[in-house]
């Protein structure tokens, strides 16, 4: 399934690199949400809390705005 000499084209290549944290494990992107979405909730001031739950809420759309790597139609389930 995988070609010997199979390279991705230069702009497809540019496009992944540029994701962030594309060079880090699923599991810790999601810890990293989940402490930042428990450090939001431990805020004791309202003003101070709804902030911090914006700035969290806002890196988690942020997230789901990257494009999603489509698989070849070949390779789909």
């Amino acid at each position: 399934m995988h070609p010997a000499n199979s390279t991705l084209p230069d702009a497809a290549r540019r496009q992944i690199e540029a994701m962030p944290d594309v060079h880090r494990f699923p599991f810790d992107i999601a810890a990293s949400f989940d402490q930042q979405a428990k450090s939001a909730n431990q805020v004791a001031d309202p003003e101070q809390k709804k902030g911090a739950q914006q700035v969290y809420q806002q890196a988690m759309n942020d997230r789901g705005r990257f494009p999603r790597i489509q698989l070849s139609p070949c390779l789909r389930r």
